[in-house]
């Protein structure tokens, strides 16, 4: 925050908030509300630099010097100050200053003069450095107070971002969430105490976004692993098999991805979606060689047993049921939607290839 010139500083910090800095013994939400409301990037900056001092971490006091001043972690050069002043903090309290200054250390940029050589990062210091920089993007527009994108899931897509990088980015935002879940859940007084500075509602918001974060990845990290293709083998009779083969690779409103079409050949079971019709669709093998392909037709099939119905209402649930039930379970699905059973078509260029069994 920019201060104002110093009269007229001096006059609101005295109208409003109090000259002095908080007692010892006030409520630690008061204490944060002053420090945010009367002080500066450079304070938190010295605080932080003292905090460090003080436990004889020179090597991260230099990092902290190349940290600009949009990514100084306030929040923790609040709680440092008031550990250096002799506030009895909790251990939740230190842990959010290691946390925030972990995070800070992401940010640095490099001395102007300073002449670097270029060295390759290996395959985790990139995974490192990109899950990162998008976690500090996140949490940037998470602390400004600006929109998570509708979907945080095609924000992933559109970045082209990994697995890999997705994998570690879960491993940063699932136990934020699990935890300020538990702040609203919980009779831990501690825990409550780190999270005053929020209301009810502004807690619930946030744990909300970090859910729907942490949601977005996990069906992401999924799709990811269910889409990569498996290690090329010399089979030219598939690629022949496939090569006049047409289906939908990926579906942005229902967030779904199709298997690998060539795990179709020997199958015993196939279940496709339609979007455009709204229908779901079984093909089960005839016998033990399993389901085959013909140009874009699933061949020996058993015709009693293999259906196709319209979903109407439910959509959402029903495909997840696909995706995620065992096969005793997926006996009973295309029972529990209503409407007469038609006969199974070709897979076309609308056809999403759910699930292979």
């Amino acid at each position: 925050m920019a201060r104002k010139n110093q009269t007229e500083y001096e006059v609101i910090q005295k109208k409003f908030f109090g000259a002095n800095e908080p007692s010892l013994d006030a409520h630690l939400a008061d204490a944060l509300n002053w420090y945010s409301s009367v002080c500066d990037d450079k304070d938190a900056r010295g605080w932080l630099k003292e905090y460090l001092k003080e436990a004889d971490r020179s090597e991260e006091i230099n990092q902290l010097n190349l940290i600009p001043d949009d990514w100084i972690p306030r929040t923790a050069a609040w709680l440092a100050r008031l550990a250096l002043r002799g506030y009895l903090l909790s251990e939740h309290n230190f842990e959010t200053i290691e946390k925030k200054l972990k995070d800070a250390f992401c940010h640095q940029t490099m001395p102007e003069k300073t002449l670097v050589p270029k060295v390759k990062p290996n395959v985790q210091e990139y995974i490192r450095e990109k899950a990162s920089e998008l976690i500090g993007e996140v949490e940037g527009m998470i602390d400004d107070k600006v929109n998570i994108p509708p979907s945080f899931y095609n924000f992933l897509r559109s970045r082209e971002v990994s697995g890999l990088v997705a994998n570690r980015m879960l491993t940063h935002f699932a136990p934020i969430a699990d935890e300020l879940i538990e702040a609203m859940e919980t009779d831990d007084e501690d825990l409550k105490e780190g999270y005053r500075v929020y209301s009810n509602k502004e807690l619930e918001n946030l744990a909300i976004t970090y859910q729907s974060i942490v949601d977005d990845l996990n069906q992401y990290i999924g799709n990811v692993k269910k889409a990569r293709k498996p290690r090329a083998k010399k089979k030219p009779s598939m690629e022949k098999l496939l090569k006049n083969f047409s289906y939908c690779k990926s579906e942005n409103d229902y967030q779904l991805v199709s298997v690998d079409p060539s795990k179709i050949v020997g199958a015993t079971e196939l279940w496709t979606f339609n979007p455009k019709k709204m229908a779901l669709a079984v093909y089960r093998s005839n016998d033990s060689d399993g389901l085959n392909i013909r140009r874009s037709v699933i061949v020996n099939i058993n015709e009693k047993t293999s259906l196709s119905k319209k979903i109407g209402r439910k959509t959402s649930e029903k495909v997840k049921l696909v995706l995620n039930s065992g096969k005793v379970a997926l006996r009973k699905v295309m029972d529990d939607i209503s409407g007469k059973g038609n006969e199974v078509g070709r897979i076309t260029k609308d056809t999403i290839l759910l699930r292979v069994l």
